[in-house]
């Protein structure tokens, strides 16, 4: 009986390698549903079961096996033997065979027989199944279902692997209640977090510079959140939002009458709104140069005059200012005051832009989709090639455009919860597309050619009988596009059927349709 075994331990799980995985790792994880199956699938069978992924690791196992899920497997038995060579094995005299020969574990083997297989899974293996007999009651069974068994094995890890394809597990961001609003645990946005806090932790004047919708005004409100001035108020104005013959007012106040149209009471600026706490200059590098001059000794004297009025008004704030576009250049043309950049400058932060947060986009992604589902009383989720066109987006608008895009997305999803790249705006599609089929389009380098003689153009029009039917033109440029697609895609259907914005089952259909396969000739497409 199974129970009987349960000792039979083998070598690498008693004496490790390396130390296992964690609990909950995500290579563990994604093969959890195969898990589920196998003890009741082994206990039918009457076998032990054993799973390595194509890393090495076991993700799978029954019997004594279990203890060893999340365990590096050596390097010189069967299933890796199998995994290198792609073949099966049925091992009938343990430690006699060819394929016992350079086990490490053959002197302590329990095993009294046992098959081995890869499971292939769109030209690949993933991983290699071992099934097998401790006594010889479970040889005997062996010897008869393993074959079955194995191939019952492989349509549970297909069923698994196509599932864990088709909608992707979405990371969580780790909690840290200092950057609530910071989403990313990439390198370069670690070592911004870790610059805020030093920042927060003065009161020097700070100036954030990054790419527009990069989120500067989240770095500023975390900069003030962790400083001492936390308490006081955080007042931001953007300076390319308020018309200049407004901004004066705006910024320093005014006093009763100071112009037509004046509030009769006169009114404090926003500068003398944040006393005792910070504020924020969005766009700092939009402010008017005859307003800089002003700025300029509200940060040298700490006192604000209104406008119409005669008497300073001491303001006790921390000042931050962010700018897209380089200061540095606009000193140089003399369009921002060298003196007043320098006072901003006191401590610099840089905000990178997502293209270069490897990583962040899956954190951003979950962090946007809980948002929307949360609206919307939903789960949305994402499918695999959605994911990878999120990562493969160069994200000109950074975060802002992200968000954007994912909100897009889930208004053009409609009732559905499952979001794909037909999802996606018009636009990133095209850029996608043109990303991907550019290769199609630039020519075979060739040895030089005399020039041909200049033609003058034809003058003639085209005979009406040589145009084919509308219907006919259709049909080739649309033979022509699946053509291109498929062959820049290598032959994936899956990824070609996502980036067409068409379910797989229609791609075949279109394949069919028009007669083409991995050896058709592809057509001169030209990049969208």
């Amino acid at each position: 009986m199974r129970s009987e075994i349960h000792a039979a331990v083998p070598l690498w799980i008693n004496t490790p390698l390396e130390p296992p995985l964690p609990s909950g790792s995500p290579v563990t994880e994604r093969w959890r549903l195969v898990q589920k199956h196998l003890p009741p699938l082994a206990e039918l069978l009457d076998v032990e079961i054993v799973i390595m992924n194509a890393e090495g690791y076991c993700v799978g196992g029954t019997g004594p096996y279990l203890r060893g899920v999340g365990f590096r497997m050596p390097a010189d038995n069967a299933l890796t033997y199998s995994l290198r060579s792609g073949q099966s094995s049925m091992v009938l005299t343990p430690g006699k065979e060819e394929v016992c020969r350079t086990c490490s574990g053959k002197g302590a083997c329990a095993d009294v027989a046992n098959f081995t297989g890869p499971v292939v899974i769109e030209n690949e293996i993933v991983a290699v199944v071992q099934i097998v007999a401790f006594t010889d009651n479970q040889r005997a069974e062996l010897l008869m279902k393993s074959e079955k068994a194995f191939e019952l094995i492989s349509q549970i890890i297909g069923f698994a692997w196509a599932r864990g394809r088709d909608v992707e597990s979405l990371p969580e961001q780790p909690r840290d209640d200092r950057f609530p609003s910071i989403i990313g645990e990439s390198k370069a946005i670690l070592r911004l977090k870790a610059a805020i806090l030093k920042a927060a932790g003065t009161n020097a004047t700070v100036l954030i510079q990054g790419e527009s919708g990069t989120g500067k005004e989240l770095i500023a409100q975390a900069v003030h959140d962790n400083s001492p001035r936390h308490t006081g108020p955080f007042v931001a104005i953007n300076c390319g939002a308020i018309p200049e013959s407004l901004m004066e007012s705006e910024l320093f106040g005014y006093e009763p009458g100071a112009f037509s149209g004046a509030n009769s009471g006169g009114q404090k600026g926003l500068l003398e709104q944040a006393h005792t706490g910070t504020f924020f200059l969005d766009e700092v590098s939009e402010m008017p140069v005859s307003l800089q001059v002003k700025l300029l000794r509200v940060l040298q004297e700490r006192v604000v005059r209104r406008v119409g009025g005669k008497v300073n008004h001491s303001v006790d704030i921390r000042i931050i200012a962010a700018s897209n576009r380089n200061l540095r250049e606009l000193v140089a043309q003399g369009a921002f005051r060298e003196d007043l950049f320098f006072r901003l400058d006191g401590i610099p932060l840089f905000v990178p832009p997502l293209r270069e947060r490897q990583g962040d986009i899956r954190l951003l992604v979950a962090h946007f989709l809980q948002s929307f589902s949360r609206e919307r009383g939903c789960t949305y989720r994402v499918a695999t090639e959605l994911m990878h066109a999120f990562e493969a987006y160069p994200w000109p608008g950074n975060v802002r455009e992200l968000r954007h895009t994912i909100e897009r997305a889930c208004a053009a999803a409609g009732d559905g919860t499952q979001l794909f790249t037909r999802h996606l705006p018009t636009e990133i599609r095209i850029e996608l597309a043109r990303k991907r089929l550019v290769p199609l389009s630039e020519p075979e380098e060739s040895a030089p050619t005399a020039p041909l003689p200049e033609q003058e153009p034809s003058t003639q029009p085209r005979k009406p009988e040589t145009f084919p039917t509308l219907r006919d033109m259709k049909a080739k440029a649309e033979r022509d596009y699946i053509a291109g697609l498929f062959a820049a895609c290598q032959g994936d259907v899956r990824r070609a059927a996502g980036i067409a914005g068409v379910s797989r089952g229609h791609f075949y259909e279109l394949l069919k349709k028009y007669g083409l396969d991995r050896t058709s000739s592809i057509p001169e497409f030209p990049a969208i």
